[in-house]
């Protein structure tokens, strides 16, 4: 018999004797565990379908747990990262800045050994007695070094140089909103660049003189949207020295 991400769930939750109450209306969980949490399934239900692995729910639970409790700043902030997320969540970040209709941009705190990441919000910040200034520093500091230390993989299609990346990171969204992209990747692809990231976890980049090029992956990007446990979008993005922008959207 088939069980499903909420049983999971929930009886995570009860074998570590953590109260819970479930709003029917939103679908969404409260956790009592100190200070409430709010918690959707949409996400770890995506990534539950695609492997049927009940291991990602306790990892799930585990990263839950462990974002009430944020770490010393010293230590915090070599693993804080900017990253792009959809827009349409029902909670907001607090320091989210928006790129285009669909996706902002925000910062988060990465947990390598888990492989998860969360959003930084203002409430972690004066824990912590810090300024957004120190979190919008540490996270430039943070997606620059996470570039540096990505391999640029590349394949050449109809004579375009299209590029992907391999990290070390469990999302790669970051790595677009890295400063030195241009003397990174631009160096060897071209600047301007146009970008697509359907999942956390993929990327592709190529120059953005390839006009029509966009026409040539449209539908992967589609499909690896649609099966993604973590979607970000279906837009296209140029990439130059004036940021990033949306310039347009698979459908």
């Amino acid at each position: 018999m088939e069980v499903s991400v909420a049983f999971l769930f929930e009886h995570e939750l009860k074998s570590r004797g953590i109260a819970f109450t479930l709003d029917p209306k939103t679908g969404r969980y409260s956790i009592h565990a100190g200070m409430p949490i709010l918690v959707s399934l949409d996400t770890i239900a995506r990534e539950y379908s695609i492997d049927r692995d009940p291991d990602c729910v306790s990892r799930f639970v585990e990263a839950i747990l462990g974002g009430g409790v944020t770490p010393d700043w010293e230590i915090a902030r070599k693993s804080i990262l900017f990253a792009l997320e959809p827009n349409d969540y029902a909670e907001s970040s607090d320091l989210r800045l928006s790129i285009s209709r669909r996706v902002d941009h925000l910062p988060i705190l990465v947990d390598e050994r888990l492989g998860t990441w969360r959003w930084i919000d203002e409430l972690m910040v004066e824990e912590r007695k810090v300024r957004v200034d120190d979190i919008v520093d540490a996270a430039t500091c943070g997606v620059v070094s996470a570039l540096i230390s990505s391999k640029l993989e590349r394949d050449d299609v109809e004579g375009v140089s299209l590029g992907y990346f391999e990290t070390a990171l469990p999302l790669k969204s970051p790595l677009l909103l890295a400063p030195n992209l241009k003397d990174v990747v631009g160096s060897i692809l071209g600047w301007p660049l146009h970008a697509v990231v359907p999942d956390q976890d993929f990327i592709y980049v190529w120059p953005a003189a390839a006009e029509q090029f966009y026409e040539r992956i449209g539908a992967v990007v589609v499909r690896e949207y649609s099966a993604a446990p973590h979607p970000v979008t279906t837009e296209l993005f140029k990439i130059g020295d004036d940021g990033i922008k949306a310039v347009g959207a698979f459908s």
